[in-house]
């Protein structure tokens, strides 16, 4: 059975070949921000387990994050095309046995940047 290190990597590989439009931050790396610069930053946040009915009754779940970073005060296509980006890259694919789900987007500003959080549950039947 896959655990939870396992289900990282799958994600972070999956990112990492399929993402090219802008640099990546990966959680707990050091990473600078380029001023004006827009870039992802990537979270995966296990959930819990579930009991469904399924052969042995389980199914992990979780949440994977999507940050999309861009400069604020220059309006919201930039962020709008990388969001749109994001999801098609990764709503309702099938990595490595992990379903990645519906999304859900929070908008907030972290100093210079204006930031779009994308979450998708995600889910891994055993």
């Amino acid at each position: 059975m896959a655990g939870i290190e396992d289900e990282r990597a799958s994600l972070e590989g999956y990112i990492n070949t399929n993402w090219t439009s802008t640099p990546i931050k990966w959680e707990e790396v050091p990473y600078t921000p380029v001023a004006d610069i827009p870039f992802i930053a990537v979270r995966i946040k296990p959930g819990g387990v579930g009991i469904v009915a399924m052969p042995n009754g389980n199914r992990y779940h979780g949440v994977l994050a999507i940050d999309i970073h861009c400069p604020k005060n220059e309006g919201t296509a930039t962020i709008r095309e990388y969001a749109d980006e994001v999801v098609d890259m990764l709503m309702n694919k099938n990595i490595d046995g992990i379903i990645v789900g519906d999304a859900t987007n929070y908008e907030d500003t972290q100093g210079d940047w204006l930031v779009w959080s994308i979450l998708f549950s995600i889910r891994r039947g055993c």
